[in-house]
C-alpha cells in the first residue's frame, strides 16, 4: 500500500487558537486492502501526542485553544496493501520492516 505521512508542529510562542482539518472524505472507513493485503490506517489529528495530555482530535477543529509548546501531529492515511505480506519474498519483507514500512 501507499506510505502515509507524520508530521508534527510544535507553538513556540504564546498561545494560539486552531482552525484545522484533516482530509478524509469518509473517517468511518480506511483504505482497503487487495488480493489479501491488510487494510491501510486513517488520517489522524493528535495533540501532545505521547504526553498525559494526549487527546485524538476529530478530522475538523474550528477555535481550539493552543498553548506555547503544544504539539499537533497530522498523520495521512495510508494505502491498503496489495496481495498476502506471507507470499512475499522474505528478505523484500524484512528490509520493510527495517526501514519501518512494515
Amino acid at each position: 500500500g501507499g506510505l502515509g505521512i507524520l508530521r508534527d508542529y510544535q507553538l513556540l510562542t504564546g498561545g494560539g487558537i486552531l482552525t484545522g482539518y484533516c482530509q478524509q472524505t469518509r473517517p468511518d472507513t480506511v483504505p482497503w486492502g487487495l488480493e489479501g493485503g491488510e487494510d491501510g490506517k486513517p488520517a489522524v489529528m493528535v495533540h501532545n501526542p505521547g504526553t498525559d495530555r494526549e487527546k485524538n482530535l476529530k478530522s475538523k477543529m474550528v477555535g481550539m485553544t493552543l498553548e506555547r509548546g503544544d504539539v499537533l501531529r497530522l498523520v495521512g492515511a495510508g494505502g491498503g496493501g496489495w496481495g498476502d505480506p506471507a507470499t512475499r519474498d522474505a528478505v523484500l519483507t524484512d528490509r520493510d520492516r527495517v526501514e519501518g514500512y512494515a
